[in-house]
């Protein structure tokens, strides 16, 4: 939630509060987690370029382990 358009809304606080985290070092300790490249790179940008960030996949990706079963109608 640190790209261009969820900072726009309400973003006099959103900057305040991101001023007054890293001023006080509030996000040194953090490990941050990214879903794509892009989330990465809006992290670094607005926290730091010495962040830890771990990027994982949104979704894993199930859908060859998926087996349909069908049902059997008991009398």
């Amino acid at each position: 939630m640190l790209g261009d358009g969820a900072l726009a809304i309400k973003s006099f606080k959103k900057q305040l509060f991101l001023m007054y985290a890293k001023t006080f070092g509030l996000f040194k300790q953090v490990c941050w987690q990214s879903t794509s490249a892009q989330e990465t790179a809006e992290i670094k940008k607005r926290i730091s370029n010495a962040a830890q960030i771990v990027e994982v996949s949104n979704l894993p990706n199930t859908a060859n382990e998926i087996k349909l079963i069908e049902k059997k109608k008991e009398n």
